[in-house]
């Protein structure tokens, strides 16, 4: 169901999550609004971002000491190896099964994003046998297929500037936080499936997408092998 975004409404939100917004007026979703927490604190965030779930700062770890952020860790069974914290710093932290991984408190606390390796680990157990994707990669075919990605990205950046009209005909902002240059069938099956490099990167087989979606459909591809050599050899 659709709402009216008026000042009204944003105050009965924020009032379901324990919150209280402050401001007067709302304009639109970018403008900072004040809002206080059920802990008290006072703060600006935008309506955007309150929705989303990023709130008071203070209570998401932006101003947590050092000390206080390895016990939080340490709570969840992780171990903090980093020996300096920053809220959106990535920070070293070894899980409890001993793999070291990168995130930031938010991603660790506020998205519950957790060791990347237990869960390829997880994927492997599961569809290993039956997928490729998961299957387990000796070191050489790891340094094969980084060498084989390097190349196609760099094909595909030729590409996208000489075919920038035909990619990206709305101007899309091609930067961090907005939007990325996506290849519909990935790089990575690209690589599996054995297709020439010079196939994967052509500019049919771009196209653009919004950054956080891009990074959800990691590996997966959205048109057939088939079809990818129709659109290009064709």
């Amino acid at each position: 169901m659709n709402h009216i975004i008026n000042i009204e409404y944003i105050k009965s939100y924020a009032i379901d999550f324990g919150y209280e917004c402050l401001s007067p007026k709302y304009t639109y979703a970018k403008k900072k609004l004040k809002f206080r927490c059920n802990e008290g604190h006072i703060y600006e965030g935008t309506w955007n971002h309150f929705q989303q779930g990023r709130r008071c700062p203070i209570c998401l770890g932006r101003n947590k000491t050092m000390e206080s952020v390895r016990l939080d860790f340490l709570r969840e069974g992780h171990i903090l190896v980093s020996t300096e914290y920053s809220y959106n710093k990535k920070l070293d932290v070894q899980c409890p099964v001993g793999h070291i991984f990168q995130t930031t408190y938010d991603n660790f606390f506020n998205r519950k994003r957790r060791c990347y390796f237990c869960y390829v680990d997880r994927m492997r157990d599961r569809h290993g046998s039956k997928n490729p994707m998961w299957r387990k990669y000796t070191e050489e075919e790891y340094k094969k297929l980084k060498d084989y990605t390097l190349y196609v990205r760099q094909l595909s950046d030729l590409n996208y500037y000489k075919h920038r009209e035909l990619i990206n005909p709305n101007n899309l902002k091609r930067q961090r936080g907005e939007y990325s240059v996506d290849h519909m069938f990935s790089i990575k099956q690209a690589w599996i499936n054995n297709i020439p490099p010079e196939i994967v990167s052509n500019s049919y087989n771009l196209q653009m997408m919004q950054e956080k979606e891009n990074m959800f459909k990691k590996d997966m591809c959205t048109i057939t092998k088939q079809l990818l050599y129709h659109i290009v050899v064709l």
